[in-house]
C-alpha cells in the first residue's frame, strides 16, 4: 500500500496536454516578437571541471588572504 504507484487515466493526461498546449498557442500570439539573442557566454562543464574550477578559486583565495 504505501509508495504504490498509480496509473494516471490517459484521458486526464490528454486534457492536460491540451491545455497546455492551447495556452502555450495564446501565450506565443499575445507575446511580442522578441529578438534571438546574441549567442550567450554560457560554457557547460561537467560536475569534476566545475569541482577544480572552484578548488582552484578557493585556492588562489586563500593564498591573497
Amino acid at each position: 500500500m504505501f509508495g504504490e504507484r498509480r496509473e494516471r487515466d490517459p484521458n486526464l493526461i490528454k486534457l492536460e496536454n491540451d491545455v497546455f498546449g492551447k495556452m502555450n498557442q495564446e501565450l506565443q500570439k499575445e507575446l511580442p516578437n522578441l529578438p534571438k539573442s546574441q549567442e550567450s557566454n554560457v560554457k557547460f562543464v561537467s560536475v569534476e571541471d566545475a569541482i577544480k574550477e572552484l578548488s582552484d578559486i578557493s585556492k588562489s583565495t586563500n593564498d591573497i588572504s
